[in-house]
C-alpha cells in the first residue's frame, strides 16, 4: 500500500500541503505503528523533487518497504541513482517511468536499457494522461519485457481512468504477464490516490446511490480505535453519479483505520453515525 509521496522539505511552510505530501516517519507511524501485519508499505519519491539520500532512512529505521521511484525520461540518471540508495538502504525499488505516451521510441529503447539494467525489482508502464487504448498497453508492456528478458526484473502497469480504460488496460496487461499492478484500495467505491485522500466515484460501483431525499446527506466515516470519525459529506445523483474528494482527518484517529463506511444522514450536525449504511469498504 502506497503510504503518500516522499518530497523535499526545503523551504517549506510548516503544515504546508499537509503531512502525506513528505511521509515522515513520524506521521506514518502515527497511523501504521510499526505495520505487524504482511501487509508491504511504500512510498512514491519524484526524481529531482525528493532529497532521498537525507531524507530517506535506512531500511532498519522506516516502516516502509518499498522506494516507488518516478521519474521522466530525461530524469533518468538522477532515478537510476536514487533507485541504488534505496537498494544499498534494504529496500525494494520499483521505477516508474512516466507519461511513457509522450516519448519517442528511439529514447525509450534507449531508457529502458538503463533501467533494466539498475536491479530494481519492476519497471512500470505508466499511462499519466490515461490515454492509452488496448493496443498500445499491448505493444508498451512487449516492448518493456523485451528490455527486461534476462535481468529478472519485472514489468508493472499503472494506469489512469481518462477514458474509462483503466480497468480493462489494467487486466491486459496482466494477461500479457505484468506481475505489478497497482490498484485502488476496497475497489472503485473508494479509492486511496494518497494516503486518506479519499475519492468516491459513485457512478461507477455496482451500488447505485441515488440523489438523497430532500433533508438528508451522505457522509463517510472512518471507524479507528472502536470510534467512528467523521471524514466529510456528499451527494449523488443516480444518473450523473458524484465525485467528491476530501482529505480524511487522520489527527483524529487513536488507532489504525479498521474500515470505511457510508451513511445517510439528516443535514443537521451529527457527530456519530445515526443513519443507515449504504456503502462498505471491505
Amino acid at each position: 500500500m502506497e503510504l503518500g509521496y516522499k518530497a523535499s522539505r526545503k523551504g517549506i511552510v510548516a503544515g504546508e500541503h499537509g503531512d502525506w505530501k513528505y511521509c515522515t516517519e513520524e506521521a506514518m507511524r502515527r497511523i501504521v505503528g510499526d505495520n505487524d501485519t504482511s501487509l508491504k508499505l511504500s512510498i512514491m519519491a519524484d526524481a529531482e523533487r525528493c532529497d532521498y539520500k537525507t531524507d530517506i532512512p535506512p531500511k532498519s529505521e522506516s516502516v516502509v518497504d518499498l522506494i516507488r521511484v518516478a521519474t521522466y525520461i530525461n530524469q533518468i540518471p538522477t532515478a537510476l541513482d536514487m533507485v541504488k540508495d534505496a537498494q544499498d538502504k534494504g529496500y525494494e525499488t520499483t521505477l516508474n517511468l512516466m507519461a511513457v505516451s509522450t516519448v519517442q521510441e528511439r529514447e525509450l529503447n534507449e531508457g529502458l536499457e538503463l533501467m533494466a539494467q539498475s536491479g530494481t525489482d519492476a519497471i512500470y508502464v505508466v499511462d499519466s494522461f490515461g490515454s492509452l487504448y488496448s493496443e498500445q498497453v499491448h505493444f508498451f508492456v512487449k516492448k518493456y519485457k523485451h528490455a527486461c528478458r534476462g535481468t529478472g526484473v519485472e514489468v508493472g502497469m499503472h494506469a489512469h481512468n481518462n477514458l474509462q480504460l483503466g480497468f480493462a488496460n489494467t487486466i491486459e496487461a496482466i494477461v500479457l504477464g505484468c506481475n505489478y499492478i497497482d490498484a485502488t484500495m476496497a475497489g472503485t467505491p473508494i479509492h486511496l490516490t494518497a494516503p486518506y485522500v479519499l475519492n468516491i466515484y459513485c457512478e461507477e460501483t455496482a451500488v447505485t446511490l441515488g440523489h438523497p431525499a430532500c433533508g438528508q446527506v451522505y457522509r463517510l466515516w472512518a471507524r479507528s480505535a472502536g470510534k467512528d470519525v467523521l471524514c466529510g459529506q456528499f451527494a449523488a445523483d443516480a444518473e450523473q453519479g458524484a465525485r467528491t474528494q476530501f482529505v480524511v482527518p487522520v489527527r483524529a484517529y487513536e488507532g489504525r483505520i479498521e474500515h470505511l463506511f457510508v451513511t445517510l444522514e439528516p443535514l443537521t450536525d451529527t457527530p456519530q453515525p445515526t443513519g443507515p449504511r449504504v456503502l462498505e469498504s471491505l
